[in-house]
C-alpha cells in the first residue's frame, strides 16, 4: 500500500510538503566528439532519481518536527515513501531553515538523493557488500553510513580492516 504521507525512515510527515518535485533522467555517456559527428552516447542507465521540495511546519511543535527530521537525516541512508510511489532508499542532503523561525512556524526546503538507481525502483539488497578493487572497510562503512564498528561485529573473521579480497563478502 503507498502511504498518503510522505515518510523518511521512522519520520512521518504531519504535513505534506506544499512543494514536491521529483525528478528522474538516464545517465549518458559520450566518447569521441559528438560535434564532428564522429563521437557516440550510449544509454548508462537509470540515473538516481532526486526529490526536492518545500514545507511548512506549524503548530506549537514546529521546531520539534525540524529537530526530528534532522535528526532522520544523520541517520543516513533511509526508505522514502512517496505518495503515488513505490518506496526507496534514500539519503536526506539537505535540509535548510527558509525564514526566520517563529514562535509557531518554520519554513523548510529538502533534499533526497536515490541512493542506488534501478530499472525497477525496487528495493537494493543492502545485507552484504562484495569488495571491489581498493575498498577497506572504512571505505565501505562510509558507502552505506555505517560506523567501522558495526562492520567489525558483523563479520568477526576479520582482522585487518585494509586486508580486504577482492569479491569478498562483507555481512553489513
Amino acid at each position: 500500500m503507498i502511504p498518503e504521507k510522505i515518510k523518511f525512515g521512522d519520520y512521518i510527515f504531519n504535513i505534506n510538503p506544499e512543494t514536491l518535485r521529483i525528478s528522474d533522467g538516464r545517465r549518458v555517456s559520450e566518447y569521441g566528439s559528438l560535434q564532428n559527428m564522429g563521437g557516440r552516447a550510449f544509454d548508462a542507465g537509470q540515473k538516481c532519481r532526486r526529490v526536492t521540495g518545500s514545507g511548512v511546519f506549524c503548530g506549537e511543535r514546529a521546531m520539534v518536527d525540524y529537530m526530528r527530521l534532522r535528526y532522520q537525516m544523520k541517520m543516513g541512508m533511509q526508505r522514502l515513501y512517496l505518495p503515488g510511489h513505490s518506496p526507496f532508499y534514500a539519503i536526506m542532503t539537505s535540509l535548510v531553515v527558509t525564514s526566520q523561525p517563529g514562535p509557531d512556524r518554520l519554513e523548510y526546503t529538502f533534499e533526497f538523493i536515490q541512493t542506488e538507481a534501478n530499472e525497477e525502483y525496487g528495493y537494493p539488497d543492502y545485507s552484504s557488500h562484495t569488495v571491489s578493487e581498493g575498498e577497506n572497510l572504512f571505505s565501505i562503512a562510509s558507502l552505506y553510513s555505517l560506523s567501522y564498528e558495526h562492520l567489525i561485529n558483523n563479520n568477526p573473521s576479520i582482522t585487518d580492516p585494509f586486508d580486504l579480497t577482492v569479491g569478498m563478502r562483507i555481512d553489513l
